[in-house]
């Protein structure tokens, strides 16, 4: 199992239990009756093939570096803690049906949705809901920034891909616990 695999598994397993559904590309876990019949403290979208990848990336002006290829290749996005941690994926579609839930779309954060201030380097992949902001990655560089939209100086960094999204589900694991 890979460390991406293990991360993952190990956040949501000890947080929420086991998968509780099952939809159209994704799995919802931990249910939130409180909060509405179809809501889940994570959602995670299955991974897509390097070929489905591949035949996105070419309807999009966007070239993926071999990093996001990797993370894609491992799950497709996903919304955790409630949507306190988006990581980005690619869309198949557009659907308000509860059962075809897709990803804040990868293609569309480093395009149409791409703050203006943006270095032409920054690679945009997820966000955070407690203050919106904004997680990147240099096109050719391993290190993942989080940085406000409005501004072009990173709020935290971390040396790769792994490490920020261990150290960011830690943080919301301890906040969640404390709801």
């Amino acid at each position: 199992m890979n460390t991406l695999q293990t991360i993952l598994d190990s956040v949501i397993h000890s947080n929420a239990g086991e998968p509780n559904h099952a939809g159209f590309g994704w799995t919802g876990i931990g249910t939130m009756p409180e909060v509405g019949p179809a809501a889940f403290r994570h959602v995670v979208f299955a991974p897509l093939s390097e070929d489905e990848v591949e035949r996105r990336q070419r309807r999009s002006p966007t070239t993926f570096p071999p990093r996001a290829m990797a993370y894609l290749a491992s799950f497709n996005g996903a919304h955790f803690y409630q949507g306190g941690l988006s990581i980005f994926g690619l869309r198949a579609e557009v659907s308000r049906d509860p059962e075809r839930r897709q990803p804040f779309d990868l293609i569309d954060h480093n395009g149409l949705l791409r703050p203006a201030n943006s270095n032409p380097e920054d690679f945009y992949i997820g966000g955070l809901d407690e203050d919106g902001s904004v997680l990147y990655f240099r096109a050719w560089g391993a290190r993942v920034y989080r940085r406000l939209e409005t501004s072009t100086e990173p709020l935290e960094q971390w040396e790769n891909f792994e490490s920020m999204l261990e150290c960011v589900l830690n943080r919301l694991a301890d906040e969640f616990k404390g709801d």
